[in-house]
This record gives structure tokens, C-alpha cells and sequence, in this order.
């Protein structure tokens, strides 16, 4: 893609349509799952990552509609129950939850797989096979849950057990390029517009 921009001397006016983040469209399914009730994320993106945390909600009992630029997610109450939905490759009845290439659905999933009833294993593209994720392997291990991986990557098998409350150490932050800081997701810069209050007696996420 090429953009040029030249200079003007009459001012500049219209109208820009702000991307959406991804990164928010995660948090705000990870958590509209984890709450009781249906929760609406509005304005959310529909990015392959996005749909791929979709597919593991889904695979895990968690009731997602798309309904326009809305998400109507029904969660399940801090609970996951796994079905026999198969979406983007995962299949909640043979204990498999499919990361595909999204980092940020494998961060957030390698814990919460332990809320659900049965063994998970999380599995992603061929590549993933050689990603460590040691520091959050080690952090999640940490606070009780029981976790099993090759050579800290993936394949990640995870028990069915909550974990305990626990403080966990991590390392101090990486520089930004170095091998450690594949271990761990990364922050976005803040953009509104992810999520919308929820219907009916829950509350939704709502963007930070």
C-alpha cells in the first residue's frame, strides 16, 4: 500500500472511522464468558484471532450469537462445559481447543481451559510447536493449576482444576525483540468503542 499526502491551505474536514482492536474484542468475549447472563459486545472486530477465541468459546459451552456488529455471548458463570460444537477447529467433546495463529487466545485460554469439566489440550498452526510460553506456563502452575507441555510449548494439556488463589512471580519485563517477550501478550494502547453495557441484570465489559 502507498500513501501520499500533500499539503493543504484550507482546513480539513470530514469524517474517520477508528479501527476497532482486536485486542478488546478478546477481553471483552473472555470476560462476557465468564459472566452470568448475556452480555452485548458491540462494535467488535471480526479479525481470524477474534473468531478463532469465538470457536473456543464456543467448544466450551459458551452460547456466541453474531448478530451484525454485535456479539450476544451468554456465559456460563466463571464454569466452561464442553460440547460437542466444532468451530474453527475446536471440538469441546475430544478435548481440543484450536488456538489457530492468534497468541492473544492462547495466553488468555491456557489458563481458563482449567474451569472447564474435562482435559484440555491446546493445539495452533504448526509453528505455535515452537513458541515458548515458559514464564506463563510457570506462572499459571503457580497458582495450582495442573498443566502439562513439550519443551514449554504447545501442544498444553490442562487438567480440569480451578486454580487456587496464589501470587505469582513473573519476570520483570522484556525488552521489546528479545526471545523472552514471546512468552507473554502484548499490551495494546486503549481504543473505545469494543463493548456496549449488557442487557437484562448483567453487566457486560465494558471498554477501559
Amino acid at each position: 500500500m502507498q500513501l501520499v499526502v500533500r499539503g493543504t491551505s484550507a482546513p480539513l474536514v470530514g469524517e474517520l472511522d477508528v479501527p476497532v482492536s482486536k485486542y478488546h474484542a478478546h477481553r471483552a468475549l473472555v470476560l462476557a464468558s465468564l459472566a452470568k447472563g448475556t452480555s452485548i459486545v458491540s462494535g467488535i472486530s471480526a479479525t481470524r484471532q477474534v473468531e478463532w477465541t469465538v470457536g473456543t468459546l464456543r467448544a466450551l459451552g459458551v452460547d456466541v450469537k453474531r448478530r451484525g456488529d454485535e456479539y450476544h455471548v451468554t456465559g456460563l458463570g466463571g464454569r466452561y462445559e464442553a460440547t460437542d460444537v466444532v468451530d474453527h477447529g475446536s471440538r469441546g467433546a475430544d478435548g481440543i481447543l484450536n488456538m489457530g495463529s492468534s497468541g492473544t487466545t492462547l495466553y488468555f485460554m491456557t489458563g481458563l481451559a482449567s474451569l472447564a469439566d474435562k482435559p484440555m489440550t491446546l493445539v495452533g498452526m504448526k509453528y505455535f510447536q515452537r513458541r515458548p510460553i515458559k514464564a506463563l506456563l510457570t506462572s499459571l502452575t503457580q497458582m495450582g493449576i495442573e498443566l502439562e507441555a513439550t519443551n514449554d510449548c504447545p501442544p498444553v494439556t490442562v487438567q480440569p482444576r480451578r486454580p487456587a488463589a496464589a501470587t505469582s512471580r513473573s519476570p520483570a519485563p522484556c525488552r521489546s525483540g528479545s526471545p523472552a517477550c514471546s512468552s507473554w501478550p502484548r499490551s495494546p494502547s486503549r481504543r473505545p468503542g469494543s463493548t456496549s453495557p449488557a442487557t437484562g441484570s448483567t453487566s457486560s465489559p465494558t471498554s477501559n
